[in-house]
């Protein structure tokens, strides 16, 4: 598994955080978790995304190229055929990306095996290490199309990185050829590092010696 990946992300949110600008930001990250509206007319997930082409810097315009390949990040858990409301907010993402001219299209090449601890729901100390997710990952044996030369795993959030590096790493891997990075909507922040819910930015995110992750910004 890699030691370090590139992402990118358009949001920021503190989950801890208590200021005014904080607790709004929190309910714009509710919403995209659960594709919804603020208000009565913004749907935040395309709205988000018309934001991000409004404000593209040029690093996430390099991420985000017309050569991409979008790979939509996969759930906590294997998918069960029949499940009814079935919403995967990483593919509802890379569903947007594309209808506003972002990359050249999207497949969901990442399928989860074994459920792993949900991060959303677990304490910091007890979420799934990137081995773990990398052990519940497995590529799609084929592709619709010819191989890609750039790869982006997109997410909804990310914490620590957990996810986006061991979607890359088995990507890498799998194509080896391939540039392979990562995009998350959103990231999260330490309160004192929190300033304004749009804040496009460009880092890596590392593998420490205890084998957890940590990302640039932290």
């Amino acid at each position: 598994m890699l030691s370090r990946i590139s992402y990118g992300s358009f949001l920021c949110y503190a989950p801890e955080g208590t200021s005014e600008r904080a607790a709004a930001a929190k309910v714009v990250v509710a919403a995209i978790k659960a594709d919804l509206y603020v208000g009565e007319s913004i749907r935040v997930i395309p709205h988000a995304i018309a934001r991000l082409r409004e404000q593209l810097t040029p690093e996430l315009r390099d991420l985000l190229s017309l050569d991409a390949l979008l790979v939509p990040a996969p759930k906590s858990a294997p998918f069960r055929p029949g499940t009814k409301d079935y919403l995967w907010v990483p593919n509802r993402i890379c569903e947007e990306l594309l209808a506003q001219g972002f990359g050249e299209r999207m497949e969901p090449l990442l399928v989860r095996v074994k459920a792993v601890r949900k991060s959303a729901t677990s304490q910091a100390a007890e979420r799934a290490t990137p081995e773990e997710h990398y052990r519940s990952l497995r590529v799609k044996q084929r592709l619709r199309f010819s191989e890609p030369s750039e790869i982006v795993v997109v997410d909804d959030i990310i914490t620590r990185g957990a996810t986006l590096l061991a979607g890359v790493s088995i990507l890498q891997e799998a194509f080896p050829a391939a540039k392979v990075r990562g995009f998350a909507l959103v990231r999260s922040a330490f309160p004192d590092a929190f300033g304004e819910i749009v804040d496009p930015f460009y880092g890596s995110v590392h593998t420490a010696a205890d084998g957890k992750t940590w990302k640039e910004p932290s």
